[in-house]
């Protein structure tokens, strides 16, 4: 399962987010994260990466993967609007209860509100 997390904020916030989900021994342990940069133009050098991939093996790490975004955002002084998609579902990130975390869960792994 591949998942895109775009962040709303500056190309530190997307680093220290990836950081963060390579931190987290699980998602370390099952899945491959990355940053990604649009690609280039004829002509130009290319720019720095504007989202983070995370290819989960095991669908049971999703919520892994959601619980360190709402641990991350938690430890942000200003919150920052998180974007997760995954194939055609797209589910941003606002809030940092259990709730959040559910309902973005179950948007993702079957598509439901």
């Amino acid at each position: 399962m591949l998942l895109e997390i775009a962040v709303e904020g500056d190309g530190r916030d997307l680093v220290s987010l990836r950081d963060w989900l390579l931190a987290t021994p699980r998602i370390r342990q099952s899945a491959t994260v990355a940053l990604k940069a649009p690609a280039a133009t004829r002509g130009t050098m290319g720019s720095a990466a504007e989202l983070i991939t995370v290819a989960v093996n095991v669908t049971a790490a999703l919520g892994t993967v959601l619980s360190a975004v709402v641990a991350w955002r938690q430890s942000r002084r200003h919150q920052i609007t998180v974007t997760i998609r995954r194939a055609y579902i797209e589910v941003t990130v606002t809030g940092t209860d259990r709730t959040t975390i559910e309902q973005a869960l179950r948007q993702l792994e079957n598509g439901e509100p």
